[in-house]
């Protein structure tokens, strides 16, 4: 048995502007981190034949003879990318729900890939695994959305993604200070905001009334966010000032972006002190990314539902393949 733990994604600065129509013409910028937080991907072979050549489980069980017959989107459409024909049983679980704005769509992808590669012998280079997964969602299936999910999958760790206006993509490693790592990753948190949402819909309804303006003022905070995270004397305060001043331009994105009860945890979020939030992903639901000290914290669990509130941490490892 072969298992790809792949890990899911913070978008902390610059979401937007990592789509093809807004960075084409004037260039994007992508900081974020990978969480420990996994989608997990099992395979194993069948020894004889069982009555059909792939079982696929996640929510669904699925036994066909064909990878066209698959259901599932991504599982399709890798194993006819690969023309894989070996007779497999795949597996899929998760640590937290898809449809949660942590990017987990694109981490299946590119642990699917990753672990089609390691069963047939294929060492592919982590952006060439981010630029099939980009493929697959964005060209073939034709989900609306910016490319940074797919990247932070396939690197891990804490990244600036740059995006130009020829189509290129440079990554940099963000390397803060130890103690800015440190303040960083002891005081984040998730917070579940009670629903979750299709990222499809959302990501189409920014794109069919793109608002240049906005992009380009969350490019611009991306910009002042690398410099800040890359100072030494870089303060907790101050990223949660520049979270705040990028959720309030991202809401305005589109109609879908936030509603009533979204802007309700949003100030009770600030009401208790935190330092900083913003809604992850494309928005309508799932989680917040919260950044608080411990008794700021305290305070907003105080007046949530038990287990809503989920201390986080940074993943450095990024992909893990394991032989069981």
């Amino acid at each position: 048995m072969i298992c790809v733990r792949t890990p899911l994604r913070i978008g902390l600065f610059g979401g937007g502007t990592d789509i093809p129509d807004f960075f084409l013409e004037r260039g994007g910028k992508a900081i974020g981190f990978t969480i420990e937080s996994y989608i997990y991907i099992q395979a194993v072979e069948a020894e004889i034949n069982q009555g059909y050549k792939f079982r696929i489980s996640y929510r669904k069980n699925e036994e066909v003879n064909s990878a066209e017959d698959i259901t599932h989107p991504i599982f399709r459409e890798v194993l006819k990318k690969y023309k894989f024909d070996n007779p497999y049983a795949f597996n899929t679980i998760s640590n937290l729900p898809s449809g949660a704005g942590l990017g987990g769509s694109s981490s299946f992808t590119v642990g699917l890939l990753s672990l089609i590669n390691k069963i047939k012998g294929l060492n592919k280079k982590n952006l060439d695994l981010a630029k099939q997964a980009i493929n697959i969602e964005r060209v073939i299936l034709n989900e609306k959305g910016g490319w940074q999910d797919q990247l932070h999958a396939a690197f891990g760790g804490m990244n600036v993604f740059n995006f130009s206006k020829s189509g290129n993509i440079s990554r940099t490693k963000l390397n803060p200070h130890p103690r800015v790592f440190d303040d960083l990753n002891n005081n984040m948190y998730l917070l579940y905001s009670g629903k979750m949402r299709v990222s499809h819909d959302i990501e189409a309804s920014k794109i069919k009334t793109l608002n240049f303006g906005m992009l380009s003022e969350l490019h611009d905070i991306a910009n002042q966010a690398e410099d800040l995270l890359n100072k030494k004397d870089c303060t907790i305060q101050e990223i949660g000032k520049l979270l705040n001043d990028s959720w309030l331009i991202k809401r305005g994105l589109s109609n879908k972006v936030s509603d009533t009860e979204i802007d309700n945890i949003y100030n009770n979020i600030l009401n208790s002190g935190a330092y900083g939030a913003k809604l992850c992903g494309a928005g309508g639901g799932g989680f917040f990314m919260v950044l608080a000290s411990k008794s700021s914290a305290q305070r907003l669990q105080e007046t949530l539902n038990k287990g809503q509130l989920k201390k986080m941490s940074i993943d450095l490892g990024g992909i893990k393949t394991f032989e069981l």
